[in-house]
């Protein structure tokens, strides 16, 4: 069991699993690019279609 989810029972914490998943994406994305000296393009392949998706409503300003 997740942290998150224990934590979330134990006291009733309501937690935005989009926010959350968005976050964790952008982190992953943001930390993969700044780990090389030079300026370079990261190329991204998300297979998951909600992932994928939150990245898209999130570039949009949409959540």
């Amino acid at each position: 069991m997740k942290i998150e989810g224990q934590v979330k029972r134990s006291h009733s914490v309501k937690v935005d699993e989009d926010i959350l998943a968005v976050s964790d994406l952008i982190q992953f994305i943001f930390r993969g690019t700044i780990r090389n000296d030079e300026d370079t393009i990261l190329n991204v392949y998300i297979p998951s279609l909600r992932m994928r998706e939150l990245l898209h409503r999130f570039l949009k300003y949409e959540i």
